[in-house]
Protein backbone atom coordinates (compact mmCIF):
# COMPACT_ATOMS: atom_id res chain seq x y z
CA UNK A 1 0.00 0.00 0.00
CA UNK A 2 1.16 3.53 -0.79
CA UNK A 3 0.03 6.49 1.29
CA UNK A 4 0.08 10.25 1.19
CA UNK A 5 2.01 11.75 4.14
CA UNK A 6 -1.02 11.99 6.46
CA UNK A 7 -2.20 8.45 5.71
CA UNK A 8 -4.72 8.81 2.91
CA UNK A 9 -4.45 5.75 0.65
CA UNK A 10 -2.89 6.59 -2.72
CA UNK A 11 -2.61 3.09 -4.24
CA UNK A 12 -2.82 -0.53 -3.19
CA UNK A 13 -2.13 -3.97 -4.63
CA UNK A 14 -3.11 -7.24 -2.98
CA UNK A 15 -3.32 -10.96 -3.66
CA UNK A 16 -6.74 -12.66 -3.75
CA UNK A 17 -9.62 -11.16 -1.79
CA UNK A 18 -8.17 -10.88 1.70
CA UNK A 19 -7.27 -7.42 3.01
CA UNK A 20 -5.63 -6.57 6.33
CA UNK A 21 -7.38 -4.04 8.59
CA UNK A 22 -3.93 -2.82 9.73
CA UNK A 23 -2.84 -0.17 7.26
CA UNK A 24 -1.28 3.30 7.74
CA UNK A 25 1.47 3.09 10.44
CA UNK A 26 0.19 -0.40 11.25
CA UNK A 27 -2.99 0.85 12.92
CA UNK A 28 -6.36 -0.84 12.58
CA UNK A 29 -9.06 0.73 10.41
CA UNK A 30 -12.47 0.87 12.08
CA UNK A 31 -14.85 -0.90 9.70
CA UNK A 32 -17.80 1.32 10.59
CA UNK A 33 -16.20 4.77 10.32
CA UNK A 34 -13.14 4.13 8.12
CA UNK A 35 -10.93 5.88 10.70
CA UNK A 36 -7.57 4.59 11.99
CA UNK A 37 -7.69 3.62 15.68
CA UNK A 38 -4.60 4.64 17.66
CA UNK A 39 -5.74 3.93 21.21
CA UNK A 40 -6.38 7.41 22.62
CA UNK A 41 -8.39 8.57 19.57
CA UNK A 42 -9.12 8.06 15.88
CA UNK A 43 -7.30 9.56 12.88
CA UNK A 44 -9.17 10.75 9.80
CA UNK A 45 -6.45 10.35 7.15
CA UNK A 46 -8.61 11.86 4.41
CA UNK A 47 -8.92 15.14 6.35
CA UNK A 48 -5.37 14.84 7.80
CA UNK A 49 -6.54 15.38 11.38
CA UNK A 50 -7.65 13.62 14.54
CA UNK A 51 -11.27 12.84 15.27
CA UNK A 52 -11.12 14.02 18.87
CA UNK A 53 -9.13 16.40 21.07
CA UNK A 54 -5.57 15.56 22.12
CA UNK A 55 -5.69 14.32 25.76
CA UNK A 56 -2.31 16.02 26.21
CA UNK A 57 -3.36 19.25 24.44
CA UNK A 58 -1.96 21.34 27.27
CA UNK A 59 1.58 20.41 26.23
CA UNK A 60 1.08 21.85 22.74
CA UNK A 61 -0.76 25.12 23.34
CA UNK A 62 0.54 26.62 20.09
CA UNK A 63 -1.19 23.98 17.95
CA UNK A 64 -4.77 22.96 17.32
CA UNK A 65 -5.61 19.88 19.45
CA UNK A 66 -6.78 18.10 16.30
CA UNK A 67 -3.48 18.22 14.35
CA UNK A 68 -1.63 15.01 13.52
CA UNK A 69 2.06 14.91 14.61
CA UNK A 70 2.29 18.73 14.73
CA UNK A 71 1.59 18.72 10.98
CA UNK A 72 4.98 17.09 10.30
CA UNK A 73 4.27 13.45 9.29
CA UNK A 74 7.63 13.03 7.52
CA UNK A 75 9.74 13.56 10.65
CA UNK A 76 7.36 12.63 13.49
CA UNK A 77 5.24 9.62 14.48
CA UNK A 78 2.47 9.16 17.08
CA UNK A 79 2.24 5.58 18.41
CA UNK A 80 -0.88 5.95 20.56
CA UNK A 81 -2.69 9.14 19.54
CA UNK A 82 -1.51 11.21 22.49
CA UNK A 83 1.88 12.73 21.75
CA UNK A 84 4.21 12.94 18.73
CA UNK A 85 7.73 11.52 18.87
CA UNK A 86 10.77 12.20 16.73
CA UNK A 87 12.07 9.45 14.48
CA UNK A 88 14.69 8.01 14.55
CA UNK A 89 14.72 8.15 18.38
CA UNK A 90 17.75 8.84 20.57
CA UNK A 91 18.28 5.16 21.40
CA UNK A 92 18.93 4.52 17.71
CA UNK A 93 21.62 7.18 17.26
CA UNK A 94 23.87 5.99 20.11
CA UNK A 95 25.59 3.49 17.78
CA UNK A 96 27.90 5.53 15.57
CA UNK A 97 29.61 2.78 13.56
CA UNK A 98 26.56 1.58 11.60
CA UNK A 99 26.63 1.21 7.85
CA UNK A 100 24.41 3.43 5.74
CA UNK A 101 22.24 0.40 4.98
CA UNK A 102 21.70 -0.23 8.69
CA UNK A 103 20.88 3.42 9.33
CA UNK A 104 18.13 3.30 6.71
CA UNK A 105 16.31 0.40 8.38
CA UNK A 106 14.42 2.35 11.11
CA UNK A 107 13.15 4.77 8.47
CA UNK A 108 11.97 1.99 6.18
CA UNK A 109 10.34 0.01 9.00
CA UNK A 110 9.74 2.76 11.55
CA UNK A 111 6.55 1.43 13.16
CA UNK A 112 7.97 -2.09 13.47
CA UNK A 113 11.17 -0.79 15.06
CA UNK A 114 9.24 1.58 17.33
CA UNK A 115 7.03 -1.27 18.53
CA UNK A 116 10.07 -3.38 19.40
CA UNK A 117 11.51 -0.82 21.78
CA UNK A 118 11.35 -1.17 25.55
CA UNK A 119 9.75 1.75 27.36
CA UNK A 120 8.65 1.43 30.96
CA UNK A 121 4.88 1.73 31.26
CA UNK A 122 4.17 1.37 27.54
CA UNK A 123 2.39 -1.48 25.78
CA UNK A 124 4.79 -1.99 22.90
CA UNK A 125 5.63 -5.58 22.02
CA UNK A 126 9.18 -4.86 23.26
CA UNK A 127 7.90 -3.84 26.68
CA UNK A 128 5.44 -6.73 26.89
CA UNK A 129 8.12 -9.29 25.94
CA UNK A 130 10.48 -7.80 28.52
CA UNK A 131 7.86 -7.80 31.28
CA UNK A 132 6.99 -11.45 30.61
CA UNK A 133 10.65 -12.49 30.76
CA UNK A 134 11.33 -10.53 33.96
CA UNK A 135 8.29 -11.65 35.96
CA UNK A 136 8.58 -13.28 39.34
CA UNK A 137 6.18 -15.59 41.11
CA UNK A 138 4.22 -12.51 42.30
CA UNK A 139 4.33 -8.72 42.04
CA UNK A 140 7.11 -8.30 44.62
CA UNK A 141 9.36 -11.33 44.03
CA UNK A 142 12.53 -11.49 41.95
CA UNK A 143 12.54 -12.78 38.39
CA UNK A 144 12.10 -16.50 37.87
CA UNK A 145 14.65 -16.56 35.04
CA UNK A 146 18.39 -16.00 35.51
CA UNK A 147 19.88 -12.56 34.98
CA UNK A 148 22.74 -11.72 32.65
CA UNK A 149 26.21 -11.85 34.27
CA UNK A 150 29.79 -11.65 33.04
CA UNK A 151 29.85 -15.48 33.01
CA UNK A 152 26.49 -16.17 31.33
CA UNK A 153 24.18 -14.11 29.12
CA UNK A 154 21.25 -15.60 31.07
CA UNK A 155 17.82 -17.05 30.40
CA UNK A 156 16.05 -13.68 30.91
CA UNK A 157 17.76 -12.26 27.86
CA UNK A 158 17.27 -15.46 25.85
CA UNK A 159 13.55 -15.76 26.52
CA UNK A 160 13.02 -12.03 25.95
CA UNK A 161 14.56 -12.20 22.47
CA UNK A 162 12.62 -15.32 21.52
CA UNK A 163 9.37 -13.75 22.76
CA UNK A 164 9.93 -10.39 21.05
CA UNK A 165 10.77 -12.18 17.80
CA UNK A 166 7.65 -14.39 18.03
CA UNK A 167 5.47 -11.33 18.71
CA UNK A 168 6.98 -9.35 15.84
CA UNK A 169 6.81 -12.10 13.21
CA UNK A 170 3.20 -12.81 14.22
CA UNK A 171 2.17 -9.19 13.65
CA UNK A 172 4.31 -7.95 10.73
CA UNK A 173 5.76 -8.98 7.37
CA UNK A 174 8.89 -11.13 7.61
CA UNK A 175 11.23 -8.83 5.68
CA UNK A 176 10.65 -5.83 7.95
CA UNK A 177 10.99 -7.87 11.13
CA UNK A 178 14.16 -9.65 10.01
CA UNK A 179 15.83 -6.37 9.07
CA UNK A 180 14.74 -4.59 12.23
CA UNK A 181 15.78 -7.41 14.58
CA UNK A 182 19.22 -7.53 12.98
CA UNK A 183 19.59 -3.76 13.07
CA UNK A 184 18.99 -3.66 16.83
CA UNK A 185 22.33 -5.39 17.37
CA UNK A 186 25.47 -3.28 17.61
CA UNK A 187 27.43 -5.58 15.31
CA UNK A 188 25.44 -7.47 12.70
CA UNK A 189 28.61 -9.04 11.29
CA UNK A 190 28.83 -11.73 14.00
CA UNK A 191 28.43 -15.21 12.54
CA UNK A 192 25.49 -16.82 14.39
CA UNK A 193 26.84 -20.27 13.45
CA UNK A 194 30.06 -19.67 15.37
CA UNK A 195 29.98 -21.57 18.67
CA UNK A 196 33.26 -20.51 20.34
CA UNK A 197 34.57 -16.98 20.85
CA UNK A 198 38.19 -16.83 21.94
CA UNK A 199 39.30 -14.77 24.94
CA UNK A 200 37.56 -13.21 27.90
CA UNK A 201 37.50 -9.66 26.59
CA UNK A 202 34.43 -7.46 26.39
CA UNK A 203 34.56 -7.83 22.63
CA UNK A 204 34.30 -11.64 22.89
CA UNK A 205 31.45 -11.40 25.37
CA UNK A 206 29.51 -8.97 23.15
CA UNK A 207 30.06 -11.28 20.18
CA UNK A 208 28.71 -14.40 21.90
CA UNK A 209 25.82 -12.36 23.32
CA UNK A 210 24.84 -11.17 19.83
CA UNK A 211 25.19 -14.68 18.39
CA UNK A 212 22.85 -15.94 21.13
CA UNK A 213 20.39 -13.14 20.31
CA UNK A 214 20.32 -14.15 16.66
CA UNK A 215 19.72 -17.80 17.60
CA UNK A 216 16.92 -16.89 19.99
CA UNK A 217 15.36 -14.62 17.37
CA UNK A 218 15.19 -17.67 15.11
CA UNK A 219 13.40 -19.63 17.84
CA UNK A 220 10.76 -16.89 17.91
CA UNK A 221 10.43 -16.94 14.14
CA UNK A 222 10.01 -20.70 14.20
CA UNK A 223 7.18 -20.40 16.73
CA UNK A 224 5.45 -17.83 14.52
CA UNK A 225 5.95 -19.98 11.40
CA UNK A 226 4.42 -23.00 13.13
CA UNK A 227 1.30 -20.97 13.92
CA UNK A 228 0.97 -19.85 10.29
CA UNK A 229 -1.48 -17.19 9.17
CA UNK A 230 -3.76 -17.62 12.20
CA UNK A 231 -0.85 -16.84 14.52
CA UNK A 232 -1.52 -13.13 14.15
CA UNK A 233 -4.76 -13.63 16.08
CA UNK A 234 -3.09 -15.39 19.02
CA UNK A 235 -2.89 -13.63 22.37
CA UNK A 236 0.44 -12.45 23.75
CA UNK A 237 0.05 -14.88 26.65
CA UNK A 238 -0.47 -17.79 24.28
CA UNK A 239 2.67 -16.88 22.28
CA UNK A 240 4.73 -16.51 25.47
CA UNK A 241 3.53 -19.93 26.64
CA UNK A 242 4.82 -21.43 23.40
CA UNK A 243 8.19 -19.76 23.99
CA UNK A 244 8.59 -21.18 27.48
CA UNK A 245 7.40 -24.60 26.29
CA UNK A 246 10.15 -24.49 23.68
CA UNK A 247 12.68 -23.24 26.25
CA UNK A 248 11.81 -26.12 28.59
CA UNK A 249 11.68 -28.90 26.01
CA UNK A 250 14.50 -27.82 23.68
CA UNK A 251 16.29 -24.91 25.34
CA UNK A 252 17.23 -21.32 24.49
CA UNK A 253 20.67 -20.00 23.58
CA UNK A 254 23.16 -18.67 26.13
CA UNK A 255 26.69 -17.39 25.91
CA UNK A 256 28.65 -19.18 28.66
CA UNK A 257 32.16 -18.42 29.96
CA UNK A 258 34.48 -21.41 29.54
CA UNK A 259 38.22 -21.98 29.56
CA UNK A 260 39.82 -19.75 26.95
CA UNK A 261 36.70 -17.83 25.93
CA UNK A 262 32.90 -17.98 25.61
CA UNK A 263 30.80 -20.80 24.21
CA UNK A 264 27.36 -20.69 22.62
CA UNK A 265 25.11 -23.29 24.27
CA UNK A 266 21.44 -24.26 24.13
CA UNK A 267 20.23 -24.45 27.74
CA UNK A 268 16.87 -25.78 28.91
CA UNK A 269 14.77 -24.17 31.63
CA UNK A 270 14.67 -26.16 34.85
CA UNK A 271 11.43 -27.88 35.79
CA UNK A 272 11.08 -25.48 38.72
CA UNK A 273 11.47 -22.42 36.48
CA UNK A 274 9.02 -23.83 33.97
CA UNK A 275 6.34 -24.63 36.55
CA UNK A 276 6.73 -21.27 38.27
CA UNK A 277 6.41 -19.42 34.96
CA UNK A 278 3.29 -21.36 34.04
CA UNK A 279 1.70 -20.68 37.42
CA UNK A 280 2.64 -16.99 37.51
CA UNK A 281 1.38 -16.48 33.98
CA UNK A 282 -2.15 -17.27 35.16
CA UNK A 283 -2.06 -14.00 37.10
CA UNK A 284 -0.82 -11.89 34.18
CA UNK A 285 -2.99 -10.21 31.56
CA UNK A 286 -2.29 -10.05 27.83
CA UNK A 287 -0.02 -7.01 28.29
CA UNK A 288 2.16 -8.81 30.87
CA UNK A 289 0.64 -6.73 33.68
CA UNK A 290 -0.55 -8.31 36.92
CA UNK A 291 -4.28 -8.94 37.15
CA UNK A 292 -5.97 -6.62 39.63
Amino acid sequence: MLYLPFGEAMAQQKAAGWATPYTFTGKEVDGLTGLHYYGARYLDSRLSMWFGVDPLAGKYSGYTPYNYVLNNPVRLIDPDGRSPSEWPPKWWSRWTNRTEAEKSIPLAYSMIAYGMRYELGSRTIGTIATNFSLMGTNQTSNSILTKETTDNTGSQNAVRHATLSAFAYSKHLDAGVTATLASHEENTQVDPNQTFFKGHSRKSYDAVDMAADFKNNQIGKGISDESGFLGQFESNKSIFEKVIDKAYNEGVWHGVKVKGGYELRQVKLSEKQYCQLKEALQNKDNNAEWNK
